[in-house]
């Protein structure tokens, strides 16, 4: 009988063990391999939604894009002949901000080699330097109306500088104090 319940335990074992095996060995890895594809699914289909809502807006753009109203956009390019009312809207600006400015118009040129700041013709902008004198809490006024004008450009260049006793001097036009600033930029103005 002894030996009975030994062989007996030894089957339950042998069964219990081979019983374990599989489910370490093979149902654990299906699991884990379903819990995968099925995050994979999941991402895929995600990926598609946003793919197919993305193609709906493009769809809905190229809709609208034919209402648009070009008149207002054209409105914010500078019309090349009237220059001096966007030097006009800039002087304002400088007034409204209490500084002291300079601006120079580059000339319109048909070749830009005889004149480095000739206008190119080709990109359909005007280039302007301005030059600003005054506190810097002002100039950052300044920018905060320029970033507002109803016209396309872009700063191309900035450099500002602490006025010192040696440029009040020579700049003596203007009632500037040490410690003031100078900041010349580079602009373009987008034309129609």
């Amino acid at each position: 009988m002894k030996q009975l319940n030994q062989k007996i335990s030894i089957v339950i074992s042998v069964n219990i063990l081979i019983i374990a095996a599989l489910i370490f060995g093979i149902i654990f890895p299906l699991l884990k391999k379903i819990e995968n594809t099925s995050a994979e699914f999941m991402r895929a289909q995600i990926t598609t939604r946003n793919l197919y809502a993305n193609w709906l807006t493009l769809k809905i753009s190229d809709k609208n894009l034919d209402k648009v109203d070009t008149k207002r956009i054209d409105d914010n390019f500078l019309n090349p002949d009237q220059a001096l009312t966007f030097i006009l809207l800039i002087e304002n600006i400088v007034q409204k901000t209490n500084l002291f400015h300079e601006i120079k118009i580059f000339t319109l040129s048909t070749s830009k080699e005889t004149d480095p700041k000739a206008i190119d013709k080709d990109k359909n902008t005007v280039p302007l330097q301005i030059t600003l004198w005054g506190k810097f809490s002002n100039l950052i006024n300044f920018f905060d109306y320029f970033e507002n004008i109803p016209y396309y450009a872009e700063i191309n260049s900035l450099q500002i500088k602490q006025i010192s006793q040696k440029d009040i001097s020579s700049k003596n036009t203007y009632p500037l104090e040490i410690g003031d600033i100078e900041a010349t930029f580079n602009i373009n103005v987008y034309t129609q």
